[in-house]
């Protein structure tokens, strides 16, 4: 089954990072193809990451914007293109970027993870959401079976 983690949150929560530090990490610590050459760009002081890579048999999509309707609808249109198994993204809490991701990355076609940055969710306080920081988030692509 493809699978989608999606970090969500309002503006400025530190979604981009979450997602940034884990790709830095699988192409330190994997051998990674580029099946699209990965482009990154500064979102005011946020280092921003779209890519489709390799790892072994497993393809992931990972896109660390998440505030435009844009840029989530042509990550999504490269992850569809691409049969990407794990799609690693970013989305506002609703409208209309929650609402694309939602309804594209829905079951039976995926299992959507929906996350929260770790800092803004306090342990107990939010228990039926995912907290999820960079290492929590790379120790979910460790434990699948192709990686």
């Amino acid at each position: 089954m493809k699978r989608a983690i999606i970090v969500k949150g309002r503006s400025k929560v530190g979604k981009s990072s979450i997602i940034y530090q884990c790709y830095d990490w699988i192409i330190k610590h994997y051998t990674v193809t580029h099946l699209i050459t990965p482009s990154t760009w500064m979102d005011g002081t946020v280092q921003e990451i779209k890519a489709i890579i390799q790892v072994g048999r497993l393809v992931i999509g990972i896109c660390s914007a998440g505030d435009e309707q844009s840029t989530v609808d042509k990550h999504l249109d490269d992850c569809m293109m691409h049969s990407c198994d794990i799609i690693i993204g970013a989305c506002r809490t609703r409208g209309g970027t929650f609402n694309t991701v939602r309804s594209r990355l829905s079951y039976p076609n995926y299992i959507t993870e929906w996350c929260i940055p770790e800092w803004i969710a306090p342990a107990g306080k939010m228990s039926t959401r995912i907290r999820i920081g960079a290492d929590e988030l790379k120790a979910r692509l460790t434990a699948l079976p192709k990686l």
